[in-house]
């Protein structure tokens, strides 16, 4: 399945957690629910994207240098 915006997140969220397990600790899912979403094969809960989301939104802020 082609990636699309949840899979590129939620792969940018993996590497800022940690791994796979740790990201899925953070959304409070299995392990294998979020290996699912990665793979594409469906799409996370929004409630669940948005948390990823604000987990790389937030990364994202802190490498930004101040004006």
């Amino acid at each position: 399945m082609p990636e699309n915006r949840y899979v590129r997140t939620l792969r940018r969220a993996v590497e800022l957690a940690g791994g796979e397990d740790e990201l899925a600790a953070v959304l409070r899912t299995s392990p294998e629910v979020l290996r699912l979403w990665l793979a594409g094969e469906i799409a996370p809960p929004l409630k669940k994207y948005l948390a990823a989301l604000e987990l790389v939104t937030q990364a994202a802020s802190k490498r930004e240098p101040n004006r």
